[in-house]
């Protein structure tokens, strides 16, 4: 058995004994048209519930999608917002990386456009900068959304990397499954631009009206690179907390959940104006802050 197969196997069965044995699973109808702090799409009209996202990003996406995290999340976005973040690491070696997303949506559909630039990056005449964008939208008859998202560089004409090492366009597809208001089903294909570099599968329970538990996990498109991340994310009035941490099984390869300690911190100062911040996150660091424009 190749470790394809093996990782096909892996999945499989740890879906189905987690939507089996979940509590909240069992016990869905108690959150009937609840607002719970990371609750389903079916019933949440406001972003800032979903402020961060949890474990891998994969199965409890955020609403702003940040580049990453699966984007079907966008459908969380019932309202017009404006984030700037800024963030160092993983993403682009140790460049520091700034930009702005706007982003919108009504339930059914969402879309977000930014701008993204790095500083001390690869080419000589200055940063790289990147426009990204991201779309969503629901299919109700089948509880499940489709997202996809992605950056395209604008190039500057000296180039002191490889192409290969820095490619012009990248794009990340993502899939959302709700079969409950409180079960949530995710998958996600890594850099379709380069032919898949790597997928991940993911499941998330809510098992409170302030809590979320997920599980997420990935490999690379030959299989390696196994890693997997539990996490959980607690909410306690205005403040968001989360937690994961990533076990890389096969360290031969990368394959698009950071492993190690990922920590996660969110604050809505008023239902229009939030801030969170993330340590090994698909960044190193990074911070944001969303403003609610309508």
């Amino acid at each position: 058995m190749n470790s394809s197969i093996q990782f096909q196997a892996i999945v499989m069965a740890i879906v189905c004994l987690f939507a089996t044995t979940s509590p909240a699973a069992s016990a869905a109808s108690r959150y009937d048209r609840e607002r719970d702090s990371f609750g389903s799409a079916e019933e949440d009209s406001d972003a800032g519930i979903h402020s961060l996202s949890v474990a891998g990003g994969i199965a409890a996406p955020s609403a702003t999608a940040f580049f990453g995290e699966n984007p079907a999340g966008l459908i969380f976005n019932r309202k017009g917002t404006l984030t700037g973040y800024v963030g160092s690491g993983a993403t682009q070696q140790d460049h520091l990386a700034s930009g702005a997303i706007f982003g919108a949506g009504n339930g059914s559909a969402a879309a977000s456009v930014g701008v993204q630039s790095f500083t001390n990056a690869a080419d000589s005449d200055g940063p790289v900068t990147n426009f990204t964008f991201g779309l969503a939208t629901k299919i109700a008859p089948l509880r499940t959304t489709l997202g996809l998202s992605g950056a395209y560089r604008f190039e500057n004409n000296n180039r002191a990397s490889a192409p290969e090492n820095t490619p012009t366009w990248s794009a990340d597809l993502g899939l959302l499954f709700m079969p409950t208001e409180a079960l949530q089903i995710g998958t996600k294909l890594y850099g379709l631009s380069q032919g898949v570099t790597a997928g991940g599968i993911g499941i998330a329970a809510h098992i409170s009206s302030y809590s979320v538990l997920a599980l997420d996990m990935s490999a690379d498109n030959h299989g390696r690179g196994m890693t997997f991340k539990p996490g959980i994310g607690v909410r306690a009035a205005n403040l968001n907390l989360s937690y994961a941490y990533g076990m890389q099984l096969d360290k031969s390869a990368m394959s698009g959940i950071t492993p190690g300690n990922t920590l996660g911190l969110g604050y809505d100062f008023t239902p229009k104006f939030r801030v969170m911040g993330f340590y090994n996150h698909f960044a190193t660091y990074y911070f944001s802050a969303t403003v609610e424009l309508f």
